[in-house]
């Protein structure tokens, strides 16, 4: 931690700079918040990686009515499971 004479200022801290504000903040704090925010933060993150649930849209349906002739559905489901490896 910097520490300044009393004719010297502070830098003073972008307030816009969300890691600088946690990282000050957290040195506020006592080890065991410390621990708890750590806690938090990772909650934060693995919520981060899942996606939102989103319900199913079925505007697509009919749309392949055109290759009705061209493919079986079991030609179909194969290609489906080719598309999805």
């Amino acid at each position: 931690m910097t520490h300044f004479s009393h004719d010297q200022e502070p830098p003073v801290e972008d307030e816009s700079d969300p890691e600088e504000i946690l990282i000050r903040r957290i040195r506020q704090m006592s080890p065991d918040m410390q621990r708890r925010a750590v806690e938090i933060l990772e909650s934060l993150m693995d919520r981060e990686g899942t996606p939102a649930k989103r319900h199913l849209s079925l505007t697509w349906a009919g749309g392949l009515r055109n290759l009705r002739e061209k493919y079986t559905s079991l030609e179909l489901e194969r290609l489906a499971s080719q598309w999805r490896s």
